[in-house]
């Protein structure tokens, strides 16, 4: 078999259930430094001269660790698509499809609850 009929038999499926995984955990992490920033915020908001400097700081530090925190659990979810059933061309689909749809959930559910006041 010749290497350009080997790249054309990829397969292009994604397994849903390793998927859902993939982006629900991306979720729950957005979801839990949200509420953690949600937390802070509200303590530093009570007032005073420096509680914006103080916000902003600190909406800056949660988004950081959010960014930084999206390749780790990238890497959480590879690890768990590669021990399912799978054949290899599903989990690599899966695993990268996964992970960038993911990550974008995370930031937005990031961005949206850390900052609900």
């Amino acid at each position: 078999m010749s290497e350009k009929e080997e790249a054309s038999q990829f397969n292009l499926s994604i397994s849903g259930p390793d998927f859902k995984f993939a982006v629900g955990l991306f979720a729950m992490v957005g979801l839990t430094l949200g509420l953690t920033g949600a937390f802070a915020f509200s303590y530093f908001n009570e007032g005073g001269a420096t509680s914006g400097i103080l916000t902003g700081l600190l909406s800056i530090i949660v988004l950081t660790i959010g960014f930084l925190l999206g390749p780790v659990v990238a890497m959480v979810v590879g690890l768990r698509v590669y021990g399912s059933d799978a054949d290899s061309d599903t989990k690599y689909t899966t695993s990268g499809i996964g992970s960038f749809v993911g990550y974008i959930v995370m930031i937005v559910v990031l961005v949206l609850v850390s900052r609900s006041d």
